[in-house]
């Protein structure tokens, strides 16, 4: 019976010898080898040619395992490659998987599981198409970047005044400078006044640059479901900030707004 040949790569020789101690008790492994640094693992990898790579995710950088995955598959293409980490972090898990690399496991996890992955990973049961990681990945770094032009843009909204909250959202429903003039019943050079202030703000150059990532993020979305009036995120009053406003239950906002 051929042996599935197991190259470990760990920066901390420690963790190495342990993976060895579980892998050695196993009568179908056999380790091919130990790494402590990618360039270790490379050059094995090329000499050994182990069925399955255990791969930290993290060593001497952040990320640094990532990179010799990459080199990994661009030597084989077909490699079966099992990340190592600590920690649950999505965005490395997605660039592992999105890199090729065929599971990932935690260095807690009990030591069945460990020997099963690998065994998964050898009959070719847990390799996930790296054009689908690849969209899960994007899609992550998609909300990320979200997610931080909300947190910018309810910054720059608790700056408003009620009157400028009011004709942001107007504009924002598509009404032009005159139509909101005439319902505000004021002039149209106020309203563009008003404007510019509210710019501003925002630190944009255009009204149409602020609307479209308003609009990305669906940002006024939410005021329909919680029936909000006027500006939600401007402090009701010197001691109370816009954090504290918007984590009250919806009753007692609108008892506040009455």
């Amino acid at each position: 019976m051929n042996k599935i040949k197991v190259l470990i790569c760990d920066d901390m020789n420690y963790l190495c010898q342990y993976f060895k101690n579980i892998l050695s008790t196993e009568k179908d492994i056999e380790v091919a080898g130990i790494a402590n640094s990618g360039e270790e693992c490379l050059k094995l990898y090329a000499e050994k040619k182990p069925d399955v790579v255990l791969l930290d995710i993290q060593m001497k950088t952040e990320d640094e395992g990532i990179s010799v995955l990459r080199s990994i598959m661009t030597l084989n293409p077909d490699a079966k490659v099992i990340m190592v980490t600590i920690h649950e972090e999505d965005e490395l898990v997605f660039k592992a998987l999105s890199g090729g690399a065929c599971d990932y496991i935690l260095k807690s996890i009990a030591k069945k599981n460990i020997i099963d992955s690998i065994r998964k990973a050898y009959n070719g049961e847990v390799s996930l198409n790296p054009i689908i990681a690849k969209k899960i990945l994007d899609d992550y770094e998609k909300l990320k970047k979200q997610q931080t032009v909300a947190m910018s843009l309810l910054h720059s909204v608790a700056l408003l005044t009620a009157a400028e909250y009011k004709i942001l959202r107007m504009v924002y429903d598509g009404l032009s400078y005159s139509e909101i003039a005439e319902q505000r019943f004021v002039e149209e050079v106020t309203i563009r006044t008003q404007i510019n202030k509210i710019l501003k703000k925002f630190e944009k150059k255009n009204m149409k640059e602020l609307i479209k990532e308003l609009k990305d993020i669906q940002f006024f979305n939410f005021q329909f479901q919680m029936g909000f009036l006027g500006n939600p995120f401007r402090p009701l009053t010197k001691s109370k900030s816009a954090v504290n406003f918007f984590c009250k239950k919806p009753s007692k906002i609108r008892k506040n707004m009455v």
